[in-house]
């Protein structure tokens, strides 16, 4: 968060007059897309672990995995967000 504080100092020295609600709303959409890439990157890696463990002969135990199911939730939620901040 100190990184878009200081550039905004940045292009306020430079001359650049800044929208400070356009500001946010870049910033508050760079921050959740991040957040969205880590969680579909973390049901990636969990799918790619539930298959080698399959592979090695360790089967999943519950029907329907809760962590993947939370990270599932949470990346629509997140994208749920992405689009309301849009609209």
């Amino acid at each position: 968060m100190i990184g878009f504080g200081k550039t905004a100092d940045y292009l306020e020295k430079s001359g650049t007059k800044l929208d400070e609600i356009q500001s946010l709303t870049i910033a508050g959409t760079a921050l959740i897309a991040l957040a969205i890439l880590g969680l579909f990157g973390a049901v990636i890696q969990n799918l790619r672990i539930d298959r080698q463990l399959a592979k090695q002969g360790w089967a999943r135990v519950e029907r329907l995995p809760l962590g993947l199911m939370v990270l599932i939730l949470v990346l629509v939620i997140g994208i749920f967000g992405m689009t309301a901040i849009h609209i």
